[in-house]
């Protein structure tokens, strides 16, 4: 069924004869750009880095909480920072 759109001054055909609804399609993971979220994607469960600084924990604890991958962060001394992939 065709409806008149005046404002467009165009007729309009049904939207879901233009979408095609498919299923079982995996989704692709997606793209980390930063030198952090490259080295956490890379780790497994168990694996450990150090960093120099709070800062540094700061920023891998929010990619590691954007990206949902678990981690447990202690301080060793001299403001360094153990970090490791649960």
């Amino acid at each position: 069924m065709k409806k008149y759109n005046e404002k467009a001054n165009k007729y309009i055909t049904n939207p879901m004869q233009r979408i095609k609804i498919e299923r079982d399609v995996p989704m692709e993971l997606a793209s980390v750009r930063s030198f952090f979220g490259k080295v956490l994607t890379q780790m497994e469960s168990g694996d450990s880095v150090v960093v120099s600084d709070g800062k540094e924990r700061n920023q891998i604890q929010a990619l590691a909480a954007n990206h949902g991958i678990p981690i447990t962060t202690r301080s060793i001394g001299n403001k360094r920072v153990r970090v490791w992939r649960r």
